[in-house]
């Protein structure tokens, strides 16, 4: 069970493991998720009004806009509150999600049997209480942000469905054309991203390997070159390539998706 523990704290490579953590920082941060969330559907509604009450402005004679610019006032200066409450739950979330998350790690190392310890391997844990921490309470805090957008898409579409269904289905083949592309993209950046991690927790261990073998490669300096040049200095080079790669996919993708 402790073994097991482990491997959720340390892996984050399997979908079961994931969804365990997530599920750990859901109970742990229940309160705030929930405040978030509701900030979040709120943002997304008065993002929907705002849009409809300058639909409404547009069509209204001239003796009903200043009643249609005091809603809009209102509506407008309402959204950028829960905008900025949101937004400052998710800050508050996130650094709360990592805490929790690098604890969890934390005990879960402390409670395993050495034996199991020395299989998975120091740089391993180092990187999951430093890099897989980080990403996986980025994702957790990208949950909110999904359900503005979600809440924000949903209700235009109603809208638009409301003014016009041919306008609506040709929207909704833009959007599905924006989705595959932006899908098949994705999936690439991924690829390389979960390579780089995989190279950076060896690049964890060649530090360690620096530090610990700190003399040795004083004393020898032909295996000082060596092992800069070549081991760790390919090994930081392949972390470079892989997570540029990466990156520049998730740029391309997130355009995609936003156009």
């Amino acid at each position: 069970m402790r073994g097991s523990s482990l491997e959720i704290g340390v892996g984050f490579q399997s979908l079961s493991n994931e969804v365990n953590v997530l599920s750990y920082l859901i109970r742990r941060t229940r309160g705030l998720m929930t405040a978030a969330a509701l900030a979040s559907i709120l943002s997304g509604l008065f993002s929907v009004l705002l849009i409809a009450q300058i639909n409404v402005a547009l069509t209204s004679d001239a003796a009903s806009r200043a009643s249609a610019a005091w809603a809009f006032a209102g509506i407008a200066v309402t959204l950028m509150l829960c905008r900025m409450v949101s937004t400052a739950l998710f800050e508050r979330l996130g650094q709360r999600a990592l805490a929790e998350l690098r604890s969890f790690v934390a005990h879960c190392v402390a409670e395993t049997p050495f034996a199991h310890f020395e299989r998975v391997g120091s740089a391993r844990i180092q990187s999951a209480l430093t890099e897989h921490s980080n990403n996986v309470a980025v994702l957790f805090v990208s949950l909110p942000v999904i359900l503005t957008n979600t809440v924000i898409v949903v209700g235009c579409l109603g809208y638009l469905a409301m003014l016009s269904w041919q306008v609506f289905l040709f929207a909704l083949g833009v959007i599905g054309l924006g989705a595959v592309g932006y899908h098949l993209v994705h999936l690439r950046a991924i690829h390389y991203l979960q390579s780089a991690s995989s190279e950076q927790d060896r690049l964890f261990g060649h530090f360690r390997a620096l530090t610990d073998g700190a003399k040795e490669l004083r004393l020898h300096q032909r295996k000082s070159r060596v092992f800069m040049d070549h081991i760790l200095g390919e090994s930081v080079e392949g972390v470079r390539r892989l997570r540029t790669y990466g990156m520049s996919l998730f740029v391309i993708s997130t355009s995609w998706g936003s156009s």
